[in-house]
């Protein structure tokens, strides 16, 4: 049974290489990489928010309009802020950028205390012990001091309006932010994001199935039963990771158990660890 499942998928995949111009979403060449030639040169610094920890941030001032005030900032939360992660505030192409442009508004980048330099984050390395500052409360408190800060180191005297940009995670909290702090941002775009997160959050694979459906019932079925496998093979002990491992001619040794990494524990925590 599992061998004909095992060419099932072979099959897909096979299908997925003829004909498919992306894999899993990603193009077959991978991603366009913003030329560091492009847009303009942005700033990299750091500010203190404790006594023991800095945090980098990035900030492109040209199309700034000191008359309007309008600042604009994108949260980081899903990786650092070096090159290529620059691009959201360098690339000119980019939605954000077009509107700073647009609106006349300074740009800046934050850098989630947990995704740079490992020597930035709060305990200076990153462990367990420091998983109880990974939180969205936490995040927020970041967003409120950062903004704070350059509020009194660019624009002292300067009467600012921040909006917040965000996708995904970072999404979400620039969500939580405008709800949490109005008082700071005059608006915040949050681009798909959880904003009601529960445990099993199954709902958005709910409308993938439907689109699927909708182009062909029987690829919706493939896939279905396929996962079902891939889901039984994995469980089933060192063996069926084995097969699934020899199927897709992965070259790591399947695991001889099953457990959450690190990089794992970080992304359960600061998705759902919320006190509000």
């Amino acid at each position: 049974m599992y061998s004909f499942y095992g060419l099932i998928l072979t099959s897909l995949l096979t299908e997925a290489v003829n004909f498919s111009p992306v894999i899993f979403g990603r193009p077959r060449g991978g991603f366009l990489k913003a030329p560091d030639s492009n847009g303009p040169q942005t700033e990299s610094k750091y500010m203190v928010y404790s006594n023991i920890t800095q945090k980098r941030y990035q900030y492109n001032s040209k199309f700034y309009n000191a008359s309007t005030g309008i600042v604009f900032l994108m949260i980081g939360g899903e990786g650092a802020i070096s090159p290529p992660g620059d691009k959201w505030v360098r690339d000119e192409s980019i939605t954000m950028m077009q509107w700073a442009k647009e609106f006349g508004a300074a740009a800046f980048q934050l850098e989630h205390r947990f995704y740079g330099p490992k020597e930035n984050s709060p305990t200076g390395k990153q462990d367990i012990g420091s998983l109880n500052l990974l939180s969205i409360d936490q995040a927020l408190e970041d967003i409120k001091e950062f903004i704070n800060q350059m509020n009194a180191k660019y624009f002292a005297g300067t009467k600012t309006h921040w909006v917040t940009f965000g996708g995904s995670y970072p999404g979400s909290l620039s969500a939580f932010f405008r709800e949490t702090y109005p008082e700071y941002t005059i608006g915040a775009m949050s681009s798909s994001s959880a904003v009601h997160v529960f445990v099993d959050y199954y709902g958005y694979l709910v409308h993938t199935e439907e689109n699927y459906r909708a182009e062909s019932n029987d690829c919706a079925e493939y896939i279905r039963t396929a996962f079902i496998n891939m889901q039984k093979l994995a469980y089933s002990g060192q063996n069926g990771r084995e097969q699934l491992r020899s199927i897709f001619k992965n070259k790591i040794p399947a695991h001889t158990r099953l457990s959450l990494t690190l990089n794992t524990c970080f992304y359960v925590s600061e998705e759902f660890v919320h006190e509000h």
